[in-house]
């Protein structure tokens, strides 16, 4: 049976126990892997100690959990459910988490090491609530477009989910990273498999039992707990999986778009890194400036894709930028603290992997000679903590100021004109973000247009709206979370095409030839007057008046005219059958046809014609054979040997 695991909470922010099952998480029900799997230890960021260990699957996890998805999408999920009732199971789910909101919001910053109150306010309420809620709304408005080519088509696009996608989610917003995966793919119509970092899955384990509560059918959404080399790549390469959306870093997201593309194509909606500018001009107001830098570099103890690492600030007011910027860190650094502790602002990095990788760039700047104004070491002894970083004298080409670091760590410096800043601003392989600071309107419009980057905030740092989309340019991303874009990842279009020409097809294929000796054979709905029993467009010819073709006639026989008394042709051979006025037929090998009885070239044949033939493909639903005056024979669906005798009226 899976295990379950019980933390006790008691300090001054939380009190309580709260339980959790940690095995995977499979067509509503949770399950041990199947091979018994890896044991994954989660760690506690402040003490470096583990928390606990949860199952990690493995690919056969992978296989089992994505045939629970297909099977919910065929049977209980996709377009057999009206975007009504997804959108309802939605918003429930949008009101149990916010129900549990002390719950998740302990766990992630118990798993995460964020302050509690950033936890609940941020990752919970304003993120994973409102873009469940948001997406419920757009459940049911899933609408293609109606496109106007001409008179005689109608022509119109729906948007269809893939079915099964697959969502690999970061360890800096677990819980909010998820549900902006999982909110949108399920409103389209999807279903998911998702794998949580192995870093921070608590959250993640949580939801999913809202998930049920909630009420949504089982395998809708299945949670497997793992490895990147392993789940993760199991995930990008499974053939069912039709798209699969990712949030992380540039390194990884190149590896699915190769696993991509060596098995099933499958489309890959990437939300990657940044490197994002804070520009900092004079006519700023100084103390909002410092306020927006300082958040956009040091929420989150810097982890987080939109870190404003490069600082930018403008010669004339650089001198009081930096003091009272560093003044920001100072008090940062005095109010780092546990995530429960009252007043903490700031945390440990994650992990000590990436305790590690910071500490590297800073060492690395201090090396390349970038000045250490405040910070540049580990605080305290204990878990994985680092002081607020700011580095002057930074050069364009250091590390510092190329990579994207994910921790406490940015560089200020000094620019003197626009046409300068920017420059250097889009210097970089990223392009997800960048804020500008000034109260001279035209030159934020022109930075706005002017800057590389998928998102810019001007006078305010990166605040998040849900109805906007966010993500990158250049090799930041290929896609877009937030607002309705980020449907677009997850959903495919298809056209449809309509003949509605009443003399082409449109109206019952009614047509009134009034040719004397002449066979006409004229399909319905979509190949008009080109299709018998299979595609002949191809030998269709128009010559004086209206002739056709048919690919398996196999006979043509007892043209009757009462006028001699004679029939006048037959065959019993396949392939191409012309049918001109009176005279020629022409097939292989070619045969003349008498001529017309005197006196009969311009009255109506009267008698009958019997047709036999064997249908490969599905009769078309209606077949006019029109000689004289209007003959109208309608034919049900039909396929194998048929013979049909047709009488003029």
């Amino acid at each position: 049976m899976p295990q379950t695991y019980t933390h006790t909470f008691d300090t001054p922010l939380y009190k309580g126990s709260i339980t959790i099952n940690i095995g995977l998480f499979i067509d509503g029900k949770w399950v041990d892997p199947v091979d018994g799997g890896d044991r994954i230890d989660v760690v506690d960021p402040c003490t470096g100690k583990v928390i606990t260990s949860v199952a990690g699957g493995t690919s056969k996890d992978v296989d089992i959990a994505v045939a629970a998805a297909e099977k919910a999408y065929k049977t209980s999920w996709g377009l057999k459910v009206p975007g009504s009732e997804r959108g309802k199971l939605l918003a429930k789910l949008a009101d149990l988490v916010e129900q549990h909101g002390d719950e998740l919001a302990a766990l992630e910053a118990l798993n995460v090491g964020k302050p509690f109150h950033m936890a609940k306010m941020v990752d919970i309420m304003t993120i994973t609530v409102q873009s469940l809620r948001y997406y419920a709304g757009w459940a049911d408005k899933i609408q293609g477009k109606t496109i106007e080519t001409n008179e005689n088509k109608m022509a119109y696009t729906r948007h269809e989910p893939y079915g099964v996608v697959g969502a690999i989610t970061p360890w800096n917003i677990p819980i909010a990273a998820a549900a902006l995966k999982i909110a949108p793919l399920l409103a389209t119509g999807n279903v998911a498999v998702l794998k949580p970092s192995e870093v921070t899955p608590l959250t993640a384990l949580y939801f999913a039992d809202l998930v049920n509560k909630a009420g949504f059918p089982p395998g809708t959404v299945n949670i497997i707990n793992g490895y990147g080399s392993t789940v993760g790549d199991a995930i990008s390469r499974h053939p069912s999986i039709r798209a699969i959306g990712f949030t992380g870093s540039i390194l990884t997201g190149r590896k699915i778009l190769k696993a991509s593309a060596e098995s099933n194509l499958k489309k890959v909606a990437l939300e990657l890194g940044g490197k994002s500018p804070t520009i900092v001009f004079d006519d700023a107001e100084l103390d909002q400036a410092i306020k927006w830098a300082s958040g956009g570099i040091f929420s989150n103890m810097g982890q987080g894709c939109v870190a404003g690492s490069r600082i930018y600030v403008q010669e004339g007011i650089y001198d009081q930028f930096l003091q009272g910027f560093k003044k920001s860190a100072e008090v940062l650094t005095d109010a780092t603290g546990g995530p429960f502790e009252p007043g903490a602002q700031h945390g440990p990095q994650v992990s000590s992997l990436q305790f590690e990788r910071v500490m590297g760039y800073i060492n690395s700047g201090k090396t390349e000679g970038a000045n250490v104004l405040i910070g540049g070491e580990r605080q305290g002894d204990t878990g994985y903590f680092i002081k607020p970083t700011i580095f002057t004298e930074a050069k364009a080409d250091m590390k510092i100021m190329q990579e994207e670091i994910f921790g406490p760590v940015c560089s200020v410096v000094k620019f003197k004109t626009e046409e300068e800043v920017t420059e250097w601003a889009n210097n970089t392989t990223y392009g997800l973000s960048a804020n500008v600071l000034t109260t001279n309107v035209a030159r934020s419009i022109r930075m706005a247009n002017n800057l590389e980057a998928g998102s810019v905030w001007v006078n305010s740092g990166p605040v998040v709206d849900m109805a906007v989309p966010f993500g990158g340019f250049k090799q930041s991303g290929n896609s877009k979370e937030f607002g309705q874009y980020a449907l677009d990842a997850y959903t495919q279009v298809k056209a449809i095409h309509i003949n509605i020409d009443p003399v082409d097809g449109g109206d019952c294929i009614e047509r009134f030839l009034q040719s004397t000796w002449f066979l006409s054979t004229i399909a319905a709905k979509e190949v008009v007057q080109q299709k018998l029993l299979n595609d002949a467009r191809d030998d269709v010819t128009v010559r004086g008046r209206y002739c056709h073709t048919t690919r398996n006639l196999k006979r043509v026989k007892n043209i009757f005219c009462p006028g001699c008394s004679k029939s006048h042709w037959s065959t019993s051979r396949s392939a191409r059958v012309y049918l001109h006025d009176v005279g020629t037929m022409s097939m292989s090998p070619r045969v003349e046809l008498p001529s017309a009885p005197s006196g009969h070239t311009e009255a109506p044949v009267h008698g009958s014609v019997e047709l036999s033939f064997k249908s490969q493909q599905p009769c078309p639903e209606l077949v006019c054979i029109e000689f004289g005056t209007p003959i109208h024979v309608k034919l049900p669906h039909l396929s194998g040997d048929h013979k049909v005798s047709l009488l003029q009226k």
